[in-house]
């Protein structure tokens, strides 16, 4: 549970530090997925012990990416009516994380 919370916080930080920089909120959540997917996939590949993917894993990339955030914009969008945009983010996020983590897994097994 220590190792969890331990990359959490790394994660968050790490987050944070991220979309600060950005001046475009949902360009930085974009990148946050993203990166924070194709480490993940990395990791998976890697096929890490238990405490690397609890610290590294369910810690640090679960804190990090932002899912839950895209999920409340896009409710923000729908119940503004903006559905083309609504459906372009949801198949921007979607895809992009998929793609990332499939690059991520790559690497990891290079």
């Amino acid at each position: 549970m220590m190792l969890v919370i331990f990359g959490g916080a790394l994660g968050a930080l790490a987050r944070y530090v991220l979309q600060s920089a950005m001046q475009d909120e949902s360009r930085a959540l974009v990148w946050t997925n993203n990166i924070g997917s194709m480490l993940f996939g990395w990791l998976v590949a890697l096929a890490v012990r238990e405490p690397l993917y609890l610290a590294f894993g369910i810690g640090f990339c679960g804190a990090f990416t932002t899912f839950s955030t895209v999920f409340v914009q896009l409710a923000q969008q729908w119940r503004a009516k903006q559905y083309a945009l609504f459906f372009s983010f949801l198949m921007k996020s979607t895809l992009e994380g998929f793609l990332f983590a499939t690059l991520g897994y790559f690497i990891g097994i290079l």
